[in-house]
């Protein structure tokens, strides 16, 4: 499982990961997406959840290679990287 930066005081009621495909899987799952946050240099972005006793569970399930919908996968990627996109362009 992604750890979030210690670096970074963060709401516990929230959790955060790098990874755009886990986050595209954690969506697709259910798990409530909030927002994204950039590190303060820019370089990399953050895809932040609502904290969920599921989140070990889920995340399990990504890296065990477990199935989801293609075409929902396939949609909510798209959608993301029109936010990120969107987002930058700020």
């Amino acid at each position: 499982m992604e750890k979030q930066d210690p670096s970074k005081k963060s709401d516990p009621s929230t959790w955060r990961t790098s990874d755009l495909y886990l986050c595209g899987f954690l969506k697709a799952r259910g798990l409530n997406f909030i927002r994204i946050e950039h590190e303060p240099n820019g370089r990399r972005i953050f895809f932040i959840f609502e904290n969920s006793p599921r989140l070990d569970e889920l995340t399990r399930a990504f890296y065990n290679d477990e199935s989801i919908g293609v075409l929902t996968y396939k949609g909510i990627i798209k959608n993301l990287k029109e936010i990120i996109y969107a987002e930058s362009e700020r």
